[in-house]
């Protein structure tokens, strides 16, 4: 009989062998699939971050260059309403004592572009905001200043 029991220990000694190697087998695929699965979530985070980054990029260049064209278009706008009253007008008289360069039309202009060069001022008393630091916030104008006329003001 002690054959007979050993044999049978030994088919239970087997199958329990069996039956751990298979669950460690289990265990270590269980593992691999879950650090795949990580390695994906991370690397779909970091797409996902990288992406959302150039688009905080290309948003703030898209308002940089928003601000500028802003300026390019309303500074006309301001000039042309400046010298709007003179377009109403159906006669002028000029009187000029004949002091300093230029007289006539050519005064007029001049006085309408001293106006004009007053806005940033003007800008500043209604809105608060700095004309120049408005500018300054803009790194690509400022760099195209920089590289076309010298360094700009700091």
């Amino acid at each position: 009989m002690r054959l007979f029991e050993a044999v049978i220990d030994a088919n239970h000694r087997a199958a329990a062998d069996v039956v751990k190697a298979t669950g460690v087998a289990e265990a270590d695929a269980n593992k691999a699939r879950g650090l795949a699965e990580a390695a994906v979530i991370e690397a779909q985070g970091k797409a996902t971050a990288e992406a959302m980054r150039v688009k905080a990029e290309s948003s703030k260049q898209y308002n940089e260059a928003a601000v500028v064209e802003m300026i390019i278009r309303v500074l006309p706008d301001v000039a042309g309403k400046i010298s709007e009253p003179l377009s109403r007008m159906d006669k002028m008289v000029i009187i000029n004592s004949g002091s300093g360069v230029g007289g006539g039309a050519s005064k007029l202009t001049g006085d309408v572009t001293q106006i004009i060069a007053q806005l940033p001022p003007i800008i500043e008393s209604l809105t608060g905001i700095k004309f120049e630091k408005l500018i300054e916030q803009v790194p690509g104008l400022k760099k195209s200043m920089e590289t076309s006329g010298g360094e700009a003001k700091k």
